[in-house]
């Protein structure tokens, strides 16, 4: 309980931190992370340099949305002639109460399309507790997962919950 509310501080404080000045956030994650100040004037190390470039290339460089958005991303991959390599689409939805639970297969991954680690991998769906699921689900929807990292290029991205077919490895 204690971890659950100083996550909930950490994340409202970077949250503020962002609304104030996403520069200004980052600095404080990248001095949280490695001790020391972040270079944006030179940047020298990969860190930095990414730092940099999420300040100054990718908060509203529509390639770099598309690209960062799970299901937006599939027909830029599509247009690169390479759709051989995308996993199968078996659902889009708007919201988790669009989500036809019965028509989903024995197996299979939801995942939101904006943000990281925001997926439900199911491996067996008769002994998946789906309310818990749905719950699940519900709260990363309305996560601001942009806002807490000075992520800008996800505030533009449309929020769509993706169902793709399992990648399980043969053993």
């Amino acid at each position: 309980m204690i971890y659950k509310i100083r996550v909930k501080i950490v994340h409202t404080f970077f949250s503020i931190l962002t609304l104030i000045s996403p520069v200004l956030n980052s600095k404080f994650i990248y001095w949280r992370t490695f001790h020391r100040k972040l270079n944006l004037e030179n940047p020298v190390t990969f860190n930095e340099k990414l730092m940099w470039l999420k300040l100054n290339k990718y908060m509203n460089n529509p390639l770099v949305i598309q690209c960062a958005d799970k299901y937006a991303v599939r027909s830029y991959v599509e247009e690169c002639g390479c759709t051989d390599i995308l996993n199968e689409l078996i659902g889009v939805f708007n919201s988790v109460d669009d989500i036809n639970w019965e028509a989903l297969p024995e197996q299979f991954v939801l995942k939101w399309n904006f943000g990281a680690g925001m997926n439900v991998i199911c491996t067996d769906k008769q002994s998946m507790d789906k309310e818990a699921v749905f719950r699940q689900l519900k709260k990363w929807g309305k996560s601001k997962y942009w806002l807490i990292y000075s992520e800008m290029h996800y505030k533009h991205i449309e929020r769509k919950i993706i169902c793709e077919r399992l990648l399980a490895s043969e053993e």
